[in-house]
C-alpha cells in the first residue's frame, strides 16, 4: 500500500505546486523575513542577486526572479508570478524519503503559520488537484488524496 507521500510526489515529469492563496504586499514581506530562516539563492534574470535588489524589482519588471529554498536536500522554487498568489514548485524526484517530503510538509507549516493563511500542495498547474492542505485555522496538515 501506498504511503501518502509516495501518492502526492508521484513521478511523472511534472512538478508539484505549493500555494498560498489572496496574498497582498505585507504577506510577501512575511514570506522574505519566514526566507531569512533557510539557506536560499536569489536570481535575477539568471544572475544571482541580493534580496534587497530583488525586492526593488519583484513585480515591476517581467525578467526572470527566482529563489531557490533549500530544505535539506529537496528545493523549493519561487518564481514570483504574481502579488496576489505565492506559488512555489518542487520536483518530485528530489522526495527519496518521507524525512524529504517531511521538510516540504514543515516549510509548509512554517509558511501558512507566518502569514496565517492555508498552503496547499497540488498536482503542477492545477490548483484544485490537493494532496496536502495546511489548515492554518487548526494549525495541522491535512492529506487530501486527490
Amino acid at each position: 500500500m501506498k504511503s501518502h507521500f509516495e501518492k502526492a510526489f508521484y513521478r511523472d515529469g511534472s512538478l508539484r505546486d505549493i500555494y498560498v492563496r489572496r496574498t497582498k504586499q505585507s504577506d510577501w514581506s512575511l514570506f522574505f523575513d519566514l526566507l531569512a530562516q533557510y539557506d536560499v539563492e536569489f536570481t535575477y534574470d539568471g544572475e544571482p542577486v541580493s534580496l534587497p535588489r530583488l525586492r526593488e524589482s519583484l513585480f515591476k519588471s517581467k525578467l526572470g526572479k527566482l529563489a531557490c529554498i533549500h530544505l535539506d536536500e529537496v528545493v523549493v522554487n519561487c518564481h514570483f508570478f504574481c502579488v496576489d498568489e505565492i506559488e512555489l514548485d518542487i520536483d518530485p524526484y528530489q522526495i527519496e524519503t518521507d524525512m524529504d517530503a517531511d521538510h516540504v510538509l514543515r516549510f509548509m507549516m512554517a509558511l501558512g503559520s507566518r502569514l496565517q493563511k492555508d498552503v496547499v500542495l497540488t498536482d503542477e498547474g492545477a490548483p484544485q488537484s490537493i494532496w496536502f492542505k495546511y489548515d492554518h485555522s487548526a494549525n495541522r496538515i491535512l492529506f487530501l488524496d486527490s
